[in-house]
């Protein structure tokens, strides 16, 4: 099955940078760069440079909730390379599992920062949530449906911010 776990890996990689990106737009600006499209943004009354002003961050939502909805769909595919990988195989699975917990925990608190543009409020987990994800996780890695159960809570906590 190489070249389907291939494509679902593309997937998976594309969850994970998208999220990077979402996350990174209001350093990333302020560094002369702007990964969300002009066309977009001018859809939304928008220049690169008014993102500048995290002000205009709930203006600016119009054109990240889409994106943000396309890195959800992503993650369906990490979900699904994690569940391929076998059970007896823990270390792969927590290599698998981590991106996927800390890239939808990320989209979550994304979603709910209403001062998302605002570099010195950055949507990013905390050390100590780090730190709880990975016991916890040592805990329930072999069991498929409390990976789901514990996937679809971020996911839809991602949704419910919205």
């Amino acid at each position: 099955r190489e070249a389907e776990m291939s494509a679902i890996g593309v997937g998976f990689g594309k969850a994970l940078q998208l999220t990077n990106v979402l996350r990174d737009v209001p350093r990333d600006l302020r560094m002369g760069r702007c990964y969300l499209p002009a066309d977009e943004l001018a859809g939304a009354g928008l220049l690169e440079y008014d993102l500048l002003d995290p002000a205009a961050g709930q203006q600016a939502r119009q054109v990240v909730v889409p994106w943000v909805q396309q890195a959800l769909e992503h993650f369906n595919a990490a979900e699904c390379y994690l569940l391929a990988t076998p059970r007896r195989c823990l270390r792969l699975r927590l290599a698998v599992l981590w991106p996927i917990l800390l890239g939808l925990a990320t989209l979550s608190l994304l979603v709910r920062n209403e001062h998302w543009l605002d570099p010195e409020q950055p949507s990013r987990v905390s050390r100590r949530w780090v730190y709880w994800m990975m016991a916890r996780s040592a805990a329930v890695v072999s069991s498929d449906a409390l990976l789901r159960r514990w996937i679809g809570s971020l996911r839809q906590r991602v949704q419910t911010g919205l």
